[in-house]
């Protein structure tokens, strides 16, 4: 089958950074990162937008325009390279754990290539899974396919935890989602499975099985 090749940003580069000669500078370090892409064969860029600091108390405007204003700037590269750039979804307690507000900065920006990865370990912690893969609709970019027991960031393989897997693929076909689906596991099932990439072929088919379920419904 068709090979799509997805990069991830380093975690330092901080876009909700509010203070505007530093943010200057991360939007420049994305930019080459974005042509970098392109030049490798790369369609879609994930990234954390808040550099793994903490949601600003106070300051959340600031940091939602510091967004908006690095979005709005690489949009235009990002068209040119064939490159989406998606935001990705963050644990409590940073800017991107607050959902729709990341959505509504997306949306407004408006571009084709500007877009959101959700990762089902970050979002079940502070909204519904289903409902926001429903609500973001034709704006995901790609599925990070990571578990938990729904109290903290876990990245266990789908079906290890207590995440809705087929209630997920169930949203995700209601909203015609044809894009990747990437499994970050830091854990596995060794009662179960000998080495982590037999546990994750089997996850991958078993994910695969309820993706063409919801489909046939």
């Amino acid at each position: 089958g068709n090979v799509l090749l997805t990069a991830h940003a380093p975690d330092e580069i901080w876009l909700t950074n509010p203070d505007p000669d530093a943010l200057k500078i991360q939007v420049g370090i994305l930019a080459k990162l974005i042509s970098a892409s392109q030049e490798w064969g790369f369609e879609c860029l994930v990234i954390h937008t808040c550099g793994g600091q903490k949601l600003l108390s106070g300051r959340e405007g600031e940091q939602g325009k510091a967004l908006d204003c690095a979005l709005r700037q690489l949009a235009p590269l990002c068209e040119k390279c064939g490159v989406s750039l998606l935001p990705e979804s963050a644990v409590p307690g940073c800017f991107s754990s607050d959902f729709p507000r990341l959505l509504e900065i997306v949306r407004n920006i408006a571009s084709p290539r500007i877009g959101v990865c959700i990762d089902a370990n970050h979002i079940n912690l502070a909204h519904d899974l289903n409902s926001s893969i429903r609500e973001a609709g034709g704006l995901i970019g790609e599925i990070h396919a990571n578990d938990n027991n729904l109290v903290r960031e876990q990245h266990l393989l789908p079906y290890d935890g207590k995440i809705d897997w087929p209630g997920a693929a169930l949203a995700l076909t209601d909203t015609g989602y044809q894009g990747p689906i990437i499994m970050e596991p830091d854990h596995f099932n060794r009662d179960l499975f000998a080495d982590l990439l037999t546990a994750s072929a089997a996850c991958a088919n078993r994910l695969r099985e309820e993706l063409l379920a919801a489909r046939g419904k």
